[in-house]
């Protein structure tokens, strides 16, 4: 894929933390990560080493989109989600 979220780990519990990195083309990216839980709905600014995102009971939504101009067309832009339920 060209644009993925990646988690430090796949088994969580309600109130851990999780670090999530964004991938482009394998390599690490800053961005913005959009949370979506029970909790409602923010975003944390992830560096290349990712962000600390604390999940809540039931389906955590993290998105992150990167837009790419210039590369023979206008502009490309990619939207990646990780589901993690707990």
């Amino acid at each position: 894929l060209e644009l993925e979220l990646l988690p430090d780990k796949i088994n969580a519990e309600e109130g851990d933390t999780v670090r999530v990195q964004i991938l482009f083309r394998g390599k690490p990216i800053a961005g913005k990560i959009k949370v979506r839980n029970s909790r409602g709905v923010f975003e944390v600014d992830a560096s290349e080493e990712g962000a600390e995102v604390e999940l809540a009971r039931g389906v955590n939504v993290l998105t992150a989109r990167h837009v790419v101009e210039g590369v023979g067309v206008d502009k490309i832009s990619m939207v990646s989600t990780l589901t993690i339920f707990v």
